[in-house]
């Protein structure tokens, strides 16, 4: 899992399953592998609409409803706290 920051307001999650642009704190568009470039049919801003068009930088792209990058997200933050949980308690024991 890798966390980048490209620009002012842009990040990049990298996961397993996807990477993920995140347009200041929302998940916008992700390339996610063996699919390939999916977007949000949300029209959020001017701003968040050059950060995507720019990260995609001219790929065949699909249009999908927020939810699915809501989700995207959600599971690599679930799996991230799961990792932190599980490392708290690991430390704990060991004392």
């Amino acid at each position: 899992m890798q966390i980048k920051q490209l620009a002012a307001n842009q990040t990049e999650v990298g996961t397993s399953k996807a990477r993920i642009l995140i347009s200041y704190s929302t998940p916008v568009a992700a390339y996610v592998y063996e699919k390939g470039y999916i977007r949000t049919s949300i029209h959020y801003s001017r701003t968040t609409s050059k950060h995507i068009n720019k990260w995609i930088g001219g790929s065949a792209c699909e249009e999908v409803d927020q939810s699915i990058l809501d989700e995207l997200l959600s599971k690599w933050k679930d799996s991230r706290d799961t990792r932190k949980r599980l490392g708290k308690t690991k430390k704990r024991f060991t004392k």
